[in-house]
């Protein structure tokens, strides 16, 4: 629903993987970045509070998008992908779930290490829960911050499961989706991460990106 065709060529990318099965990605913005605030609000029109928005950083008007979901009440889940410097302008406090891998957490944050980009992410966003995907390391999952204690968001660490990876594109919009499906169904922080973990591993282990993603069945989380 909501597709609109427009002028012009649509989005583009251009896929290289290496021998380890890491990915250098090339984008074409095209249409995704030809959208308008009229299809904007008529697209968010259909949702309200309890629903779920996703946004990633690859179409345009993406703090308008932002705070036009949280106007009518949606939760705004944004995964700062493909990372520039335009992120750091936008109003990250209309956030609610952040989920971001280790290059964008240092672009964001300024910080080096795993645990220095939690704790000042945590200080930018304290009334955001975030997610920092580690690749072959799992994943963090860090709480909102106390009332007024910055730093003292809970966390929870998920190992991934020991696979060997053929390509790594689509693992982090694997996750990012398992993630919000696990959670939309009433499931645990914790749990969610375990499938969320699993089915990106799964996906590594596959050539390409929309193809990869496993159905849920395949999915074993032990």
């Amino acid at each position: 629903a909501h597709v609109q065709v427009g002028e012009g060529p649509t989005g583009q990318a251009i896929i290289q993987v290496d021998a380890r099965g890491q990915n250098s990605i090339v984008l074409l913005g095209g249409g995704n970045r030809a959208l308008s605030r009229a299809e904007v609000d008529r697209t968010l029109g259909q949702y309200g509070r309890g629903d779920v928005l996703l946004v990633q950083n690859e179409t345009n008007e993406v703090p308008y998008i932002m705070q036009g979901a949280r106007q009518r009440g949606l939760s705004v889940c944004f995964n700062p992908a493909p990372f520039d410097a335009q992120v750091r302008t936008y109003p990250l406090d209309q956030v609610d779930l952040l989920i971001l891998n280790e290059t964008e957490g240092a672009g964001l944050s300024g910080r080096g290490e795993a645990d220095t980009m939690l704790a000042e992410l945590g200080r930018m966003l304290p009334g955001a829960e975030v997610i920092l995907t580690l690749g072959a390391e799992g994943a963090v999952h860090q709480g909102p911050a106390a009332q007024g204690v910055a730093g003292s968001g809970r966390q929870i660490r998920q190992a991934a499961p020991r696979v060997q990876a053929v390509d790594t594109t689509a693992a982090g919009d694997t996750f990012i989706g398992y993630y919000l499906a696990c959670r939309g169904r009433g499931m645990e922080v914790a749990q969610s991460l375990a499938k969320a973990c699993a089915a990106a591993a799964v996906c590594v282990t596959r050539a390409g990106a929309m193809d990869s993603i496993p159905r849920w069945e395949e999915v074993k989380e032990d």
